[in-house]
């Protein structure tokens, strides 16, 4: 990795790095933020490569998010990835401008309404809903590679609940465990389930699960 020393006036090798914890302040708000940076090997001044600025730049930029209250670009990247669905589709399914995503991915900060959509988004049942709610927003391909996604996560989250009622028995599970395993909308059903049938067997729960992943 190569590097500009300001004090020797030449590209140094930099043979030596590391990360700190730095205070910073920010449109008057003060973060900590992780930053990486490099030591020139012949006079020990500390020396950043474009990757080391990028990085510390994100790093700061999602520390100022967190602690306004937006949304982080880590965890925008992170639903793209659980969806297979890229920055314009997921724009365009949101009803925002195309390029949206992607400039609050680089330089804009989320608003409040921005935010609260993109953390609902967090249950792969809202996301299966929107898709089928504005299915003509986006293309036929983006749109099934997306539900093939989401459907994909909520089969995971069923299967943990029901994994956890065939190792310890329906009345054992709580509802916290519910609410964390398989979203709010799902952990409704749970509760509507005991309240009917009292303490139904985990095969009709997994019935019922297997229909509404269907539906």
């Amino acid at each position: 990795m190569m590097a500009y020393c300001e004090a020797c006036g030449c590209r140094r090798e930099i043979t030596q790095t590391g990360e700190r914890m730095e205070h910073m302040t920010i449109d008057g708000t003060e973060i900590r933020a992780m930053q990486r940076y490099g030591t020139c090997p012949a006079c020990g001044s500390t020396l950043y490569t474009n990757e080391m600025i990028d990085y510390n730049v994100s790093e700061a930029h999602d520390a100022y998010r967190a602690a306004i209250g937006s949304y982080p670009v880590r965890d925008i990247e992170r639903l793209l990835k659980r969806y297979n669905i890229g920055k314009q589709p997921l724009s365009k399914l949101l009803g925002w401008g195309a390029n949206t995503i992607a400039r609050e991915m680089r330089h804009t900060v989320p608003d409040r309404e921005h935010t609260r959509r993109l953390r609902e988004l967090e249950d792969p049942r809202e996301m299966l809903e929107l898709l089928r709610l504005h299915r003509n927003r986006i293309s036929d391909t983006a749109r099934r590679k997306a539900e093939k996604a989401a459907l994909k996560e909520i089969r995971k989250q069923t299967e943990y609940l029901e994994r956890a009622i065939e190792d310890r028995g329906y009345t054992q599970v709580t509802m916290q465990e519910a609410n964390s395993a398989i979203g709010t909308g799902k952990a409704q059903i749970f509760a509507e389930v005991e309240w009917v049938s009292g303490n139904p067997a985990a095969e009709g729960f997994r019935d019922m699960s297997i229909e509404f992943e269907a539906a």
